[in-house]
């Protein structure tokens, strides 16, 4: 015969695995020898130890003090800093066990059913369900359903507009935002205006840079709509006495946003002698700006090639009779 009691009482105690009985328990007809004994009570520790068992004699094995078992929430949230409150399962309307701010580690939690509530401002609440079923960590992720947006610019400082509303000033990390498509525009002062698109969704933060181009920069070709255009051409005077000659004589130089011309260089010349007649004739040549591909004029590098090809006029022949010619 075995004796046994709990604390608390209500424990389920079996003998190597037979039908289970609740303490407090006397548990008869027991074979002698060497048993193990399993206490279960939910929301506890189980307990096993072994009794040694001999005839026609009762083991009072005393009063086992049951240990709690407590679980663990870690409590997570996209985006992070949100609040949140847990509640039993049967009590989400009462007083809630625990607060706090995400993330956050919840401890020694009865084993149970739980409801945690996160909200965030601007936000709509989200709601989440957990069951602690022993000492392990229970991970809850509650995602808002919001869209995020991360802006730069170079150089910083550029004023942003979301549809037609303000944004703020470069950089910008917006978190909060309604998913769905957006246009984004961007100013600074001496710089050409520029507009960007993006899909907001809730499943990742759009990024988004802007290169703000100064307006007195030299434009790359990549960054023009149109080129500048000749308006007016001027050919190289090339002295008589220099007779037949051939080369070709590369010229560039800047268009200015004004139309006018700078810093003009020879890149290539086969006959210097070409070479100053050439530039010559260039600095009489007339230019419309380039434009940006956000239609603003801008400075511009050409290139302009010369080709000279002079031949000597053919000798005239007068074949006229003697008596016909002057």
């Amino acid at each position: 015969m075995i004796k046994i009691n709990t604390e608390p009482e209500g424990a389920e105690v079996s003998v190597d695995g037979a039908t289970p009985q609740v303490t407090p328990a006397t548990i008869i007809d027991v074979t002698p020898g060497l048993r193990k004994i399993t206490v279960r009570l939910p929301g506890y520790d189980t307990v096993e130890q072994l009794a040694q068992i001999k005839g026609m004699q009762t083991v009072d094995l005393g009063t086992i003090a049951l240990q709690r078992l407590y679980g663990e929430l870690m409590l997570r949230s996209e985006p992070a800093d949100a609040e949140f409150a847990v509640f039993a399962a049967d009590q989400t309307e009462g007083t809630p066990l625990r607060t706090g701010r995400t993330p956050s580690r919840v401890d020694s939690l009865l084993p149970g059913e739980y409801v945690i509530k996160f909200t965030r401002v601007g936000l709509l609440p989200t709601t989440e369900h957990a069951t602690v079923a022993g000492k392990d960590i229970i991970d809850v992720n509650s995602t808002f359903i919001v869209g995020g947006v991360s802006i730069t610019s170079n150089p910083v400082g550029a004023t942003v507009r979301m549809n037609g509303e303000s944004l703020g000033i470069t950089p910008i990390i917006r978190p909060e935002l309604l998913p769905g498509r957006a246009t984004f525009e961007f100013s600074l002062p001496n710089h050409e205006p520029l507009k960007l698109s993006g899909e907001i969704t809730s499943k990742e933060t759009l990024r988004l840079h802007a290169e703000m181009l100064h307006v007195d920069r030299i434009a790359k070709i990549s960054e023009v709509k149109s080129p500048p255009k000749v308006l007016q051409k001027a050919m190289p005077s090339i002295p008589p006495e220099l007779g037949e000659i051939k080369g070709e004589v590369v010229i560039s130089l800047v268009v200015s946003k004004l139309g006018t011309i700078r810093d003009i260089r020879v890149e290539k010349s086969t006959n210097p002698a070409l070479t100053d007649p050439c530039l010559k004739a260039i600095n009489l040549w007339k230019f419309g700006p380039a434009v940006s591909k956000a239609g603003q004029p801008v400075n511009m590098r050409i290139m302009i090639p010369i080709p000279i090809d002079i031949k000597p006029a053919a000798p005239q022949i007068d074949d006229r009779p003697l008596g016909f010619r002057n």
